[in-house]
């Protein structure tokens, strides 16, 4: 397994802004938000319904997700619709969920 990193010398700055994004990741539900925004772009009350939790909650952390540049928003007919706005975002959480399918199975070794 490869451990490397392609940016060896991270600057203050960018590993200031990487601490940032990572804390907007570190909430269950902003998780499965992009999950799901990944899979399309949806409206706060579908993505409350399909995710069984209170529109104003979907909507606040929506709001962390935006405000860190994960997501974009775009109102058409009085209704706000998310969708992804960083392209690399899929290929983080595809790492966070394979690290989990490893950690279920236990530890290695």
């Amino acid at each position: 397994m490869d451990n490397t990193c392609d940016f060896p010398e991270l600057s203050a700055e960018s590993a200031q802004l990487a601490a940032e994004t990572l804390k907007a990741l570190a909430h269950p539900l902003r998780l499965r938000l992009l999950i799901r925004l990944l899979e399309r772009e949806d409206y706060v009350s579908s993505l409350a319904r399909r995710l069984d939790v209170a529109q104003p909650v979907v909507s606040q952390q929506l709001g962390v997700l935006k405000s860190h540049g994960l997501v974009r928003s775009e109102t058409r007919e009085g209704c706000a619709y998310y969708s992804i706005r960083e392209p690399h975002i899929g290929p983080v959480l595809n790492c966070i969920c394979r690290c989990m399918a490893s950690r279920r199975k236990g530890p290695a070794g």
